[in-house]
Order: structure tokens, then sequence, then C-alpha cells
């Protein structure tokens, strides 16, 4: 996994306006100046995933994530953020983001979820991000929610204040306030997914800049970048990740349906994967296993219900799966 060189950018930024002293975070990233001055480099996940770490550190603030979101603008995501600019409405800038989130970070995913009466936008670390820097991706998700609602009202020129906001953790009591200032009143926590419910109303607002040739230019150049970036195994291997993710219902999909998602042949895609040292199944298998150590560590579900979630009829054929995995039973871990 990679993440873009702007979001790091981005963070240490906003970081310094929260008392952290740049020169000594940079120091502690032991990045080059020629690799802080290449906005569209893409750098290991490991240095997104400590970011967030040293952020907290420097600025011993433990919501600076979310504070950050406040000063952030759609530029940090690169063409991302110029195809939001240049999108007819939110509903279509946020669905940009989520169809082109891998062309800035591969470390979380954003996903859409459209109802009848209201939009929910889901922030989704990856379990991998969760298990190896479970703060840093509460520090990713927060910004990411405060960061899309201000960037709504600067697109729109209209505050956005969600319906209700949902959390899969808990929060502190002495940071409520700020939490509700910006993400509105009602805050649920310890819910199945974290993420922000809108209004459609809101949803269809017109975004100010709105230029139709400029969106397909930059849906195309975006779709450039994403293609270029494929030479590297991580990339093409991260995009098949998000597929299977995003259409995982119990089941994962088919080799041949995540192929027509990506708009590849069947064959083709077999054929990088073969050049690239992996195999479709071991994917799915890393998934599963990031899924379910995810899962268990939460504390939420059985195992039964883990096993049943990841689409295993045998509730034994699951535990010997997670023992192989990790060594240790479910439950072992779960009382870890």
């Amino acid at each position: 996994m990679r993440v873009r060189m702007s979001i790091i950018r981005n963070i240490v930024f906003c970081s310094e306006h929260f008392g952290a002293n740049p020169r000594e975070f940079w120091k502690r990233l032991q990045l080059s100046p020629a690799e802080y001055e290449q906005s569209d480099l893409m750098v290991d996940w490991h240095l997104g995933g400590v970011v967030w770490d040293i952020a907290q550190e420097l600025s011993s603030n433990p919501i600076i994530g979310l504070l950050c979101g406040e000063l952030s603008s759609e530029m940090a995501l690169g063409l991302v953020g110029h195809l939001m600019q240049s999108s007819p409405n939110l509903e279509m800038a946020f669905n940009n983001v989520a169809r082109f989130n891998l062309a800035f970070s591969e470390m979380y995913y954003y996903h859409m979820h459209p109802h009848p009466h209201e939009f929910e936008i889901e922030f989704a670390p990856t379990e991998a991000y969760w298990l190896h820097y479970p703060e840093s991706a509460r520090h990713s998700i927060e910004i990411s929610m405060s960061g899309l609602l201000h960037v709504a009202q600067m697109l729109t020129g209209r505050k956005i204040t969600p319906l209700y906001t949902t959390f899969s953790y808990s929060i502190a009591p002495e940071h409520l306030p700020t939490y509700q200032r910006i993400l509105g009143k009602d805050l649920r926590t310890k819910q199945a997914r974290n993420s922000i419910v809108l209004k459609w109303a809101d949803v269809k607002l017109p975004v100010v800049g709105y230029n139709a040739e400029l969106l397909r230019l930059f849906e195309q150049l975006a779709k450039e970048y994403i293609e270029r970036h494929q030479q590297g195994s991580t990339n093409v291997v991260a995009m098949i990740r998000k597929v299977i993710m995003d259409n995982f219902q119990q089941q994962a999909p088919s080799l041949s349906e995540v192929a027509k998602k990506l708009g590849m042949a069947e064959r083709s895609l077999q054929r990088k994967l073969q050049t690239e040292g992996f195999t479709f199944q071991q994917i799915i298998e890393e998934l599963r296993s990031e899924m379910a150590i995810g899962l268990v560590k939460r504390k939420q579900f059985t195992a039964n219900e883990i096993a049943y979630m990841l689409g295993y009829t045998d509730p034994g054929a699951f535990r010997r799966a997670f023992k192989r995995w990790t060594g240790v039973n479910p439950g072992e871990m779960a009382k870890s």
C-alpha cells in the first residue's frame, strides 16, 4: 500500500497550526527535501501510518486529525481535488473521491451508500492499517470526515451539517463538544462503521465551479494516473483489493467479476498477477485474514458471527483458518 506525498505534506502543514515543529516533523519522518517537493510521489504506507503518530506527539493534541480537517482543502487530493471542483453537484464530487481515491491513498477507502431518505459516506481504513496503526487510522477517519465537510462548504458556499455521524469506537467525553461543533450534535459510537450521513437536499447542492469540459479532462487524467502507477505491483493488488472489498457480500467476487469492474480481460489480469508473483486466491486469503483479525480484535462479534460474515458455512473451518493465519484461536486473540 502507498499514500500520496501531498497527503503527508497536508498533515505536516496542518499540524504546525497546533504546535508541531515542522523541522522536527521532517526529521522524524526521515524524508529528503527532494522527496518532500514531489507532491505526486506515492510513498510507503508505513510512512502514512507514523505521520499521525508523530503529529499527535509533537502537538500533544489527541484530536488533531479532526481539527486538521477544518484546515484542509481539496488540493491535497491532487487530480481528485480538481475533479471535485469541476463536478456539477456534491453527489458527483463525493462519488469521484470514492472512484479515484487510489490516486491519493491505498490505505483507506470511501464508500457511498445512497439510502431512500439520506446519503451515507463511509470512511474505511484497510484492516492492515487498523491493526498496525489504530490511532493513526482514527485520525485518518476524522480528518476525512471534517475535511470532506469543509471542502463541501468551499465548493458550494453552504455549511453542511450531517444528520448524524457514526463511529466504530468511543469518544472521550472532554472532546465531545468539539466533535459536535464539527460533525453535528447526533454522534453515535460503537457502530458497525465510520460514516457521516447527510440530507439528500445537501448532497444535491450545485458546485460553484462546475465545468463539464474540465470534469472530463480531469477524469481522464485521474484514470491515466492510476493506470501509470499500476506498473508497481502494490498498486495493482490495491486496485483488486478495493474491488473485492467493495463487492464482498459474504462471498468474494470472482476473478472474472473483478476483471470486468477494472475494465480488463480476465486473462490480462491473470497475467499481471502471475508476472508480479501474486495469485487471485492469495489476495482473497490475505483480505479474509485481515478482516478476521480486525473483527476479532474489535470484540463486537462472536467467532461464529465472523465466520458467517466472511462466507464460512462451517465455523470450525474458520477457526482452523484463523489459527493458521495467526497461530492462536479467535477466542485467545480476543482476550489479549
